[in-house]
């Protein structure tokens, strides 16, 4: 019962990376469609897509 469970860690400097590279293309983005048509998007649906894809595609899968 004394056995250390092994986990992966969830903050790593390629997941922030990402999130500085992708928070820098995006917010202009949403700042410019909230300025133009009002409306506001929340972007982390499109950042998670595009982060998984990238990093799948980088992967070879």
């Amino acid at each position: 019962m004394s056995e250390l469970k092994k986990t992966t860690r969830q903050l790593t400097l390629r997941a922030a990376a990402t999130g500085a590279v992708l928070g820098a293309l995006l917010v202009p983005c949403n700042v410019y469609s909230g300025l133009k048509i009002g409306w506001s998007f929340n972007m982390s649906i499109a950042a998670a897509l595009l982060s998984c894809g990238f990093w799948g595609w980088l992967d070879g899968g």
